[in-house]
């Protein structure tokens, strides 16, 4: 924890990974740098939330990867629109008549809302969010099991060597 924030906002943000990540049907594994570009770009956790929820949204609607999505909206929260008038065209017009940077990203919203819910409620995606939820299984049974084995290991190897040692 290199930004100084307390255990209990880092306990928070966890639980906001982990329920996205059941939610939309998306690995942590993609979450985290995802919410890190945004937290960066946004200097604000809860902005970067409200617009991870977004990048899902627009990720899941264009089929783009959620960590391009998540880096357009942190470069256009500060003004630089360039990569979201990629993402989605149609703003180009809205870009050029001086919208502002929530006008923008409400246009996004109403186009994309719902998308990632969307998707992650096909079968596919109820697919992929079991997979997910399984590969979180298999970390925590391993974290839970490693300082055993760890323990054990020692004694395993004298054994070993004893057996080797002694037999044959």
């Amino acid at each position: 924890n290199t930004t100084g924030a307390t255990d209990a906002q880092v306990k928070a943000v966890e639980g906001f990974i982990s329920t996205t990540s059941i939610a939309a049907a998306v690995a942590d594994d993609e979450l985290r740098p995802a919410l890190d570009k945004l937290v960066r770009g946004t200097g604000d956790v809860t902005k970067a939330q409200d617009l991870l929820s977004l990048a899902l949204d627009i990720s899941a609607g264009t089929g783009k990867d959620l960590g391009g999505v998540s880096d357009a909206l942190s470069k256009a929260f500060n003004g630089n629109f360039k990569a979201l008038k990629m993402l989605d065209p149609a703003l180009a017009g809205l870009i050029e008549n001086g919208a502002t940077t929530d006008e923008v990203f409400a246009a996004l919203g109403k186009t994309f809302k719902g998308a990632a819910s969307t998707s992650a409620n096909t079968a596919s995606g109820k697919m992929k969010s079991f997979s997910i939820q399984m590969g979180e299984f298999k970390e925590s049974v391993g974290a839970a099991v490693a300082p055993i084995i760890e323990k054990l290991l020692p004694a395993f190897q004298t054994l070993g060597n004893w057996i080797s040692n002694h037999v044959g």
